[in-house]
């Protein structure tokens, strides 16, 4: 059994500042995993907090799909923290 390194965080549109204070409030605990995002997020979490983040596609070019796929596929993600806007529609 493969050991889950990575955290995948993941944000609707008006979210993502709630999402970098999350992270930046237990920031020790994900500095210690691999952390995927969208394009988007991942961008502002490196620029905000100067943590690493690997950067797929942006949503508009199906990040989220590709997101899914590595937790059904590969084993390695340990968790998956994902910010909705529950006024948002779809």
């Amino acid at each position: 059994m493969t050991t889950a390194k990575s955290l995948i965080l993941i944000a609707h549109e008006g979210m993502e500042n709630q999402l970098v204070k999350l992270v930046k409030a237990n920031r020790p605990i994900f500095e210690s995993y691999r952390l995927l995002s969208t394009k988007e997020t991942g961008a502002l979490i490196e620029k905000e907090l100067g943590l690493e983040v690997s950067a797929l596609h942006s949503i508009s070019q199906g990040a989220e799909v590709h997101l899914c796929g590595l937790i059904c596929t590969t084993g390695v993600i340990r968790a998956v923290f994902f910010l909705r806007d529950p006024l948002a529609t779809g």
